[in-house]
């Protein structure tokens, strides 16, 4: 009997970057008291989660100056808005 393992790098099986962008947005507006543009998320999409949130903010001239204690904070609250929300389906 063959064995296998399907592994899934988001957005190849599962259909999650409405769920990313959402998760996001929020994050930073809780961090900043900013909105940004959702679709900013899916323009970077496979940025790592640090790199993101600081392009997000360069881009979106929201503090140029945050610093990576901010930046790492923004990360760990969007990851935690994501799984509370996410509500993802199969790409089909």
């Amino acid at each position: 009997m063959k064995k296998g393992l399907i592994f899934d790098l988001d957005g190849v099986l599962i259909d999650s970057m409405s769920f990313h962008a959402e998760a996001m947005d929020i994050a930073i507006k809780e961090k900043t008291n900013h909105d940004i543009n959702k679709k900013i998320v899916y323009l970077l999409e496979g940025l790592p989660g640090s790199k993101l949130v600081e392009e997000i903010l360069r881009r979106e001239k929201i503090a140029e100056d945050k610093d990576d204690k901010i930046i790492k904070s923004i990360g760990e609250r969007k990851t935690e808005i994501f799984r509370s929300i996410q509500e993802s389906k199969a790409i089909s």
